[in-house]
């Protein structure tokens, strides 16, 4: 609960919701039972105090040697980051950053395949209440 003064004649409560999970990735990323290819994992770093800023509104960012992966908490600045992109995979708040990186088509199949698969069909722990 938190308290909110609306005016001088008085104060009221009002449940604001909580913000997304800070390593609801973290957690797609490092599932035991879908592991990302072994370069990936092998690699995989916490990267959000790097690449998250004013420039790039996200969440929480991830690199490793098979791409680089950023939650954001909204899908329209997902859209607008990937579209950027030279090479970018996106399902809704995740996008995936391939750019630079020269996979073969079954480590690219892998790695986006096994990150999207995990994705809550209905948002899930990435989506703001009210989304």
């Amino acid at each position: 609960m938190v308290l909110l003064c609306a005016s001088l004649t008085g104060c009221y409560t009002s449940y604001l919701p909580p913000s997304a999970d800070e390593f609801a990735l973290e957690r797609t990323l490092t599932n035991p039972e879908m592991p990302l290819p072994e370069a990936a994992a092998s690699s995989l770093r916490l990267a959000t105090a790097e690449l998250c800023s004013a420039a790039i509104p996200c969440a929480e960012a991830w690199v490793s040697d098979l791409g680089t992966f950023i939650r954001f908490d909204s899908i329209d600045v997902a859209t607008g980051f990937a579209s950027g992109v030279d090479d970018a995979e996106q399902d809704r708040y995740v996008v995936i950053d391939l750019s630079g990186l020269e996979l073969s088509e079954d480590d690219r199949r892998d790695v986006v395949g096994t990150v999207f698969a995990q994705l809550p069909q209905d948002g899930g722990p990435f989506s703001l209440f009210g989304m």
